[in-house]
């Protein structure tokens, strides 16, 4: 069975969003996409390597 994504809704200060929008544009991604992308990242260099293969497997 596979797992669908997931939706949240966040509040950011305004300096964050604008260089969210900078970046995304500069990379030509949606800014859901490299919010996305930057929160997987991130919690990946968190678990032990081990782990981190199968924690994110829809990467």
């Amino acid at each position: 069975m596979q797992r669908q994504p997931q939706r949240i809704s966040i509040t950011i200060s305004f300096q964050v969003h604008e260089v969210l929008l900078k970046r995304s544009e500069e990379e030509g991604r949606s800014m859901s996409n490299l919010c996305a992308f930057l929160l997987e990242d991130s919690l990946l260099h968190e678990v032990a390597p081990a782990d981190s293969a199968t924690r994110f497997s829809s990467r």
